[in-house]
Parts: structure tokens; C-alpha cells; sequence
């Protein structure tokens, strides 16, 4: 993601009104999600959505194959 935002960094692609920008504390909340954000979500989700059904996709592969059901 890092790469890609320096590689993309200058072009004309932003939506109207939302300033470019790179914001190393994003960035870091991204590389820290794993570790520091993905359990107490997904155990959040089990207390407050134990109704919903959840679905974990890993691959982009997984994504494509579960839009393509759904839609």
C-alpha cells in the first residue's frame, strides 16, 4: 500500500475537495492492524453481531469468487 500511494503520489486521482496527502499515522495503524486491531474487532463483532453471519476472505481470489456469488 505504501508503495503503491509513493508510486500514484502527484497524479490526478483524488475526489474533488479531499487533499493528497500522505499520513504516516494511517500508514501505521495499517501496519499495526494485525497485531494491535484484528482480535478486539473480530471479538466485538462476535459480542454485537453474534446474529450476522461472517464471512473471511483472505485472497483477492476469495473477494472475486464471493462478489461473484452474491451479485
Amino acid at each position: 500500500m505504501l508503495v503503491r500511494s509513493l508510486r500514484e503520489y502527484g497524479r490526478d486521482n483524488q475526489a474533488p475537495g479531499c487533499p493528497e496527502r500522505l499520513d504516516p499515522e494511517f500508514y501505521s495503524y495499517v501496519w499495526r492492524w494485525p497485531k494491535h486491531h484484528r482480535e478486539r474487532t473480530v471479538r466485538r463483532l462476535a459480542e454485537q453481531g453474534a446474529h450476522a453471519r461472517r464471512v473471511v476472505l483472505t485472497t483477492p481470489r476469495e473477494a472475486e469468487e464471493f462478489l461473484r456469488r452474491i451479485g
